[in-house]
């Protein structure tokens, strides 16, 4: 199981920025890295025989992880994002509500008693940025933590969809969404620009629409404005340092990518903002993606899941992430998602499509219930529903049960993981 003499990797930062490494065993003297991390399989942890447990990260894979408070969550998300990222992965987290996913590139990996590592595992830091909107400037009085980069997307950066979830129009909505249309349109050949060239060209001649139409389109840009969500100030795309060119041209990995939300230690009471930005950015991997600018595979890490794909909500985050699970998983992108209330998430198109469920020990009965019974997992093997508690109350206190709905290969229906630990900590 864990490494008993885990080694310790040397750092050294390359020319350009990114980590450059030797190995150091205890004595100093270098040796040859054991562990090759992969792409389609990630490495998460054992099983009650003390045997690797690898989790697949294939294109008809979408991973659901239900968890409370407390149980570990972030924990497991870190752990596999960091080996994706050694794998080869790039790696997004659109939503990090507590600055958790911060990684300490300047001290050696995790604490020493939270160390459970493969045999050939070191804790080491994974490169990370940090990027934090501009709106949630003005929770900072005394200036947005260092450790961010402040960003915003500009008026241009806008498309049809991305309109819509900021003035929460409905796309089906045959008065309102044509006005979105032309604004879209006029502002990307340049016709119109900033909030007041808006709001002008609502008022002219050029929009047939009902005065009252109008006026309430005139009203939700004037609420927008107030929400300064777009502006050229701090203007970036955080998904352009997922990758890099070297010196001859070839694309490389970059860092792992992450949108700090956190507003004074809570996430901003208006969901639509981070909606907004969040979909903005899938829009933006997956043109990346098509056109070959960027190459997979990307992994987006959604974690408040209940947040950016609401069950009962048309925003651009929740149609990103159904296109990415129904249209664009051929171009390399996956899908892991977190949540505390699975329930809040849309069936059609998201639940319906995922194939591996993680749940710890400490899990609402109800969840339990409920991920059991969707993945007919009552209907195999010698277990009835009165001995999953047994199961369960034999568990480790952080181990997690991991279900494949359509195990394939040497998959198991169900497995008792005992989870790796994440090869660097957070900073807090």
């Amino acid at each position: 199981m864990p490494s008993a003499a885990p080694s310790y990797r040397k750092r050294t930062m390359a020319r350009d920025g990114y980590y450059s490494s030797v190995i150091q065993n205890v004595s100093g003297a270098n040796q040859e890295e054991e562990i090759e991390y992969q792409r389609n399989k990630i490495f998460l942890g054992w099983t009650q025989l003390d045997e690797p447990y690898y989790i697949a990260n294939r294109k008809e894979d979408v991973i659901l992880l239900v968890a409370p408070r407390g149980a570990g969550k972030s924990f497991l998300l870190r752990s596999h994002m960091g080996r994706a990222y050694l794998g080869g992965c790039k790696c997004f987290m659109p939503i990090d509500t507590k600055a958790e996913y911060r990684t300490n590139n300047y001290a050696d990996g995790i604490q020493s008693s939270l160390q459970k590592l493969m045999p050939g595992e070191y804790p080491q830091p994974i490169p990370t940025k940090m990027f934090m909107p501009a709106f949630l400037k003005q929770f900072y009085p005394s200036g947005v933590p260092a450790y961010n980069e402040t960003f915003e997307f500009g008026f241009r950066d806008m498309s049809e969809r991305a309109w819509c979830t900021l003035l929460n129009v409905d796309p089906d909505n045959d008065t309102e969404f044509p006005i979105i249309q032309d604004i879209a349109e006029q502002i990307q050949e340049g016709q119109i620009n900033g909030w007041d060239g808006i709001i002008d060209f609502i008022d002219s001649d050029s929009v047939d629409a009902h005065p009252a139409t109008k006026r309430k389109i005139r009203n939700k840009i004037k609420s927008a404005q107030k929400r300064r969500v777009l502006g050229d100030e701090y203007r970036d795309n955080p998904i352009d340092h997922l990758y890099r060119y070297d010196d001859n041209g070839k694309e490389k990995q970059g860092y792992v990518v992450v949108q700090n939300l956190m507003k004074s230690g809570n996430l901003p009471e208006n969901a639509i903002e981070h909606q907004l930005y969040t979909g903005m950015m899938m829009e933006d991997i997956v043109n990346k993606l098509r056109d070959g600018t960027m190459t997979g595979p990307v992994i987006t890490y959604i974690d408040e899941a209940h947040r950016i794909v609401p069950r009962n909500e048309n925003t651009i985050s929740k149609k990103m992430t159904i296109d990415y699970i129904s249209q664009y998983r051929d171009l390399g992108v996956r899908v892991v998602l977190a949540t505390q209330f699975p329930s809040q998430l849309p069936e059609q198109g998201v639940l319906n499509q995922v194939n591996k469920f993680i749940m710890p020990k400490k899990i609402d009965s109800a969840d339990r219930k409920w991920i059991l019974d969707k993945t007919d997992v009552f209907s195999f093997g010698d277990y009835q529903r009165d001995t999953w508690k047994d199961i369960f109350s034999e568990m480790g206190p952080y181990d997690v049960m991991v279900v494949n709905k359509n195990p394939r290969g040497d998959e198991k229906r169900w497995e008792i993981v005992t989870p790796a630990s994440p090869l660097s900590r957070h900073k807090t």
